[in-house]
């Protein structure tokens, strides 16, 4: 019976040998052609640039910075004055009073003979 069992346990030892190679020789073909670019083509990387040479400025005045004015500031220079009834009312009275001392200013004087004496 050991015999027997010896011999079945060395067929089946080399038909799993056999199976073995054979399975190695198959992934063995199979990474014969393979490539990794077929399935994944290359990255392209950009090249990148080299670093930019500062450059030194000369030292210079610092700049003046020349305010402009507010928009209500020019509004306010654009408003054409207007004057209220009050200054109205006395620039009136100012012109009138100018025209009365030109008006009399104008008056020929004549004076009056002397009376005869006493």
């Amino acid at each position: 019976m050991l015999v027997r069992d010896t011999g079945l346990l060395e067929s089946s030892i080399a038909s799993i040998f056999h199976l073995q190679t054979s399975q190695n020789t198959t992934i063995t073909e199979m990474w014969n052609d393979f490539s990794v670019d077929k399935y994944a083509p290359p990255v392209k990387r950009a090249q990148t640039a080299p670093a930019p040479v500062r450059k030194i400025k000369p030292r210079t005045r610092p700049r003046v910075t020349v305010p402009d004015p507010f928009y209500m500031t020019l509004r306010e220079e654009l408003k054409v004055p207007t004057k209220t009834k009050a200054q109205e009312e006395a620039e009136l009275a100012r012109i009138k009073a100018e025209l009365e001392e030109e008006a009399e200013c104008k008056k020929q004087f004549k004076a009056s003979p002397v009376p005869p004496s006493t």
